[in-house]
């Protein structure tokens, strides 16, 4: 275990959002040479690099960059230890299966998960599920679970075999899709519905029966979530809302106006303001707007950053607070960059 003594290791500082490339030759090819399989065995756990701040040993690295073939290799050549980089991590406020997660490393994941359930299996029982997940050692993130940020990412894939894979045993909370977030009051169901993801949102209606009739801290819908989703991804967001609305059989009338104000885009108004009128209520995104003087609140208007949050509708009219603070959130480089 003299790796930090007889070598350097590597540090490489990310700007936020910045990608970097760290070649096999530089690193973990030159690690699987032959001639030096035998001397760097003992040595394959201590650490090689460290990223924003972040140490890391070479099964770490493969693991962060979604390399798979060497993770395998790592482990199964050279007797990694899953457990010395899991503790490594978590020592930094990490944990390796729910980076995999929140990266949407479905490959990775399907390898790697029966591993850490057989390594820790007291992570899987209902005494020991009180850990709370974090992608990055940051206040601002540490509410969201690795499947809530998979929802938000557009990971099917990863929220499929997640949810078979629990499907007839104990799920974490943070691995559950129906788990309501306490700070927000959103599940998987609404954040899918305010990501816009169709295929997400169908997946967990039709194969894991989540609720979607929940409302969020600001008793918003998933069609107020859908509506405001609508406004930067159009066409799926406008086949959320006539999903919701047709299959679903969610309330549309529930806080109709709110919905009205939202929604920038004509058809979708329109197909709203149709619906609308099948129940009665006859009435515009104009009328709502001069009815209520904010007309001048257009669509630079309906979208808030709230620090700790991300982002969320105007809120009940009840509730609207032109003069609320409003700051930025800035996502963690780490997760948010590439490592290959």
């Amino acid at each position: 275990m003299g790796c930090c003594s007889s070598h350097q290791i590597e540090h490489i500082p990310l700007k936020p959002y910045g990608n970097i490339d760290l070649t096999e030759v530089n690193l973990l090819a030159s690690m699987l040479n032959e001639a030096k399989l035998t001397s760097l065995k003992s040595e394959i756990d201590e650490p090689i690099i460290v990223i924003d701040k972040i140490t890391l040993n070479p099964l770490g690295y493969s693991l962060v960059s979604g390399r798979v073939s060497n993770f395998i290799s790592l482990i199964e050549n050279m007797n990694a230890s899953v457990t010395v980089m899991e503790g490594m991590m978590e020592k930094q406020g990490l944990h390796g299966l729910d980076l995999i997660i929140e990266k949407g490393y479905i490959d990775l994941l399907r390898y790697y998960l029966p591993i850490y359930r057989s390594t820790f299996p007291q992570k899987f029982s209902s005494i020991e599920d009180s850990e709370t997940s974090c992608s990055f050692p940051d206040s601002r993130t540490i509410r969201k679970t690795p499947l809530h940020l998979a929802t938000e990412r557009g990971y099917l894939e990863t929220i499929q075999f997640l949810y078979t894979s629990f499907k007839n045993s104990y799920t974490p909370e943070k691995y559950n899709v129906h788990h309501v977030d306490e700070y927000s009051g959103e599940n998987s169901a609404l954040i899918a519905c305010k990501k816009c993801h169709l295929s997400i949102v169908k997946y967990l209606r039709e194969y894991c029966n989540a609720d979607f009739n929940l409302k969020s801290k600001r008793s918003e819908s998933a069609l107020h979530l859908a509506a405001f989703g609508s406004n930067t991804n159009k066409i799926e967001g406008f086949e959320v809302i006539k999903y919701l609305i047709e299959e679903v059989k969610i309330d549309f009338t529930f806080q109709y106006e709110e919905v009205l104000l939202i929604m920038n885009e004509k058809p979708i108004l329109e197909y709203i303001e149709q619906k609308l009128k099948t129940r009665g209520v006859m009435c515009s995104k104009e009328e709502v707007e001069k009815k209520y003087s904010i007309s001048c609140y257009k669509e630079k208007k309906a979208v808030f950053l709230f620090e700790n949050d991300s982002e969320f509708t105007i809120g009940a009219i009840s509730s609207i607070d032109f003069n609320a603070t409003v700051g930025l959130m800035n996502a963690s480089s780490f997760l948010e960059s590439d490592y290959n």
